[in-house]
């Protein structure tokens, strides 16, 4: 345990943190449920969606319903007088982020809360609220906490999904060309989206057979980052493509790793069949580098 926390932490059952961050970390969980066939669970603090995801035997089939808003400020109100800074997908990705922000607007003047809108999806989610966790326990204030987050996304996140039968993020686009979306309904089609940073919402970037490995020869997709990157490729169905992005990302990116892993219970509100998600985010050090710089200048404002 660090120095008193003078921030908490809250997050949406659809974020699939680690049981020991959720734990010693002190993130809270606003609880939502998981549908899947006949059954339905709730993902909270004390069952995660990573104890779920163990249990079930597919999860592709399963639904996440996202937490009403009075949800959302039952948990704000049950913290009191602390300061929140609560993460969630943006309102652009999800339903998610949509309650959250409603909660947030009808609270009273008195609750602290700052809502992180993140322009990301699945494990980009969950780093972004294990760190700030992690910086909350070392005592880092509500407005570094804020400036953190906001370099992070600007400088070191990106995030890039690739679907075959891409209609569920078709309709997350917002896209009205007939001719995309027919092309999407082809079989063995791909569609690569990617989010943008400024917008948080989701771009197409290309249409076609075998894009998985195409696309590694594209130079654009992560051409605006400011800082060396780790990486985290979440896949179904695109086995072999994810471990040649693995091999191929971290010179890209100039960071040490880009691990593997399958899809979860977390991509499930993105994408349904065969997905490739790479979420890219800063190293370690980057990240305790922009925690430095964001505590120095609160500091400085503070003195104003």
């Amino acid at each position: 345990m660090g120095s008193e926390r003078s921030v908490r932490i809250v997050t949406d059952g659809s974020v699939a943190v680690r049981e020991q961050s959720i734990s010693i970390l002190d993130v809270t969980i606003v609880p939502c449920k998981v549908v899947a066939g006949r059954q339905t669970f709730i993902s909270s603090a004390e069952t995660s969606l990573f104890e779920l995801g163990r249990r079930l035997k597919r999860t592709d089939t399963a639904t996440i319903q996202a937490p009403e808003y009075g949800d959302f400020m039952r948990v704000y109100q049950q913290l009191g007088k602390s300061a929140i800074v609560s993460i969630h997908g943006a309102p652009g990705l999800g339903e998610f982020g949509r309650q959250a922000r409603l909660a947030r607007n009808l609270l009273p003047p008195q609750h602290k809360v700052s809502l992180f809108e993140a322009p990301t999806v699945g494990a980009g989610l969950s780093f972004l609220v294990e760190i700030s966790a992690q910086a909350a326990d070392r005592g880092v204030s509500f407005r570094a906490m804020r400036l953190m987050l906001e370099r992070i996304r600007d400088e070191a996140l990106r995030t890039v999904i690739l679907a075959e039968g891409a209609s569920v993020l078709m309709r997350r686009a917002e896209i009205t060309d007939a001719r995309s979306r027919w092309q999407a309904m082809i079989p063995g089609t791909d569609a690569l989206f990617a989010v943008e940073a400024s917008t948080a919402r989701l771009r197409l970037v290309a249409q076609g057979r075998n894009l998985a490995s195409a696309a590694l020869r594209r130079n654009d997709l992560f051409k605006d980052l400011a800082h060396p990157c780790d990486a985290m490729i979440v896949h179904s169905g695109y086995e072999r493509a994810a471990q040649d992005w693995a091999d191929q990302l971290p010179g890209m990116l100039g960071g040490k790793q880009a691990r593997v892993q399958p899809g979860g219970l977390d991509m499930t509100p993105y994408a349904r069949g065969n997905y490739l998600a790479i979420i890219v985010y800063p190293t370690l050090q980057v990240v305790e580098q922009i925690e430095r710089f964001a505590v120095r200048w609160d500091r400085a404002l503070a003195k104003k």
